[in-house]
């Protein structure tokens, strides 16, 4: 029992290795036996995982995640601007449903456009025109014209998981509006996504 409490306050310690000698040495210690100077000669030495413990690295991959998360979040695209992207969106979609029916029309295949079977068709057009460009490009024709992007919520770029999540999302009841309550729409929350300005690195 007190080897195993012995073992778990030496864990608990996070002791720091010294990178000249490889002696253990207690985090409060200010020098190690053979001279290394932790306070001078490992100023920047800490801040690499060469030498830092376990508990530095996590708590610097805490920061850093906070860091990035802070910076999306000072990032935003506004209320406002996410409600034109909405309206542009559904501009955009229009033109193409109306230049489809025609193209449909034109050729002798009238027929799809009059019964339930045009529902698939708005089904396979939304897809198409939110997903390809958000994968590729990470934002659609609105997005270009406002310059805003989509990221994740760890500040990447999404992947195609989440690109169709944001998409069926899309087609919540009144989802639209819900910008306008928050800047992180129920698409967002729901897939982890955020809309920046395109200014965010």
């Amino acid at each position: 029992m007190v080897s195993v409490a012995v073992e778990f306050n030496k864990r608990k310690r996070c002791d720091v290795k010294c990178p000249s000698c490889g002696l253990t040495n207690p985090p409060e210690a200010m020098k190690c036996d053979c001279g290394f100077n932790f306070k001078s000669d490992v100023k920047d030495a800490i801040c690499q995982d060469k030498y830092a413990s376990e508990a530095e690295r996590q708590r610097r991959k805490i920061l850093e995640g906070y860091n990035v998360l802070q910076g999306i979040e000072k990032n935003l695209a506004g209320k406002w601007k996410r409600f034109v992207n909405c309206i542009l969106d559904g501009i955009f979609m229009l033109i193409i449903i109306v230049g489809a029916a025609q193209l449909f029309v034109s050729i002798g295949l009238d027929y799809i456009i009059q019964d339930a079977r045009v529902y698939y068709l708005l089904i396979v057009i939304s897809l198409t025109y939110y997903v390809l460009p958000e994968c590729l490009y990470g934002k659609t024709l609105s997005k270009f014209i406002t310059r805003t992007k989509v990221v994740t919520v760890s500040g990447s770029k999404p992947d195609f998981q989440s690109i169709i999540v944001r998409t069926v999302c899309r087609h919540i009841p009144f989802e639209p509006f819900s910008v306008l309550v928050n800047t992180v729409g129920w698409h967002d929350s729901i897939s982890k996504t955020r809309v920046v300005n395109c200014n965010y690195d």
